[in-house]
């Protein structure tokens, strides 16, 4: 069986847009060197924890994932324990860039409504 270690990492910055990155599996730790309000860490334990820095509430949030679930998922969603909205998307980059295309659709229908 053959695994893709290749991901897109979209993450909204304070203008409410997401920039994209593509990024291996093995490079995760330098993931803050494009990303400064996100941290990763990878532990023995085949975990991956993501510290991130809140663009909606200003507040730190962590969430853990296993490299099992970045291996077999399609896309993983984090976002904003307040307020329930995404702040990242990780997963195939087809995936992350037809739902980062959707929701800026849908933002800019909904600008435009008001």
């Amino acid at each position: 069986m053959l695994y893709n270690f290749d991901f897109r990492i979209a993450v909204k910055d304070k203008k409410n847009c997401y920039k994209t990155y593509d990024v291996s599996i093995f490079k995760l730790k330098s993931i803050s060197d494009y990303l400064p309000n996100i941290n990763t860490i990878t532990t023995r334990a085949r975990k991956i924890y993501v510290k991130y820095k809140c663009p909606i509430c200003g507040e730190e949030h962590e969430n853990n994932y296993s490299i099992k679930d970045l291996l077999r998922k399609q896309l993983i969603v984090g976002g904003c324990e307040l307020t329930g909205s995404p702040v990242y998307f990780i997963g195939k980059p087809i995936k992350v860039s037809k739902y980062i295309s959707k929701y800026n659709e849908i933002n800019s229908k909904v600008y435009a409504m008001l």
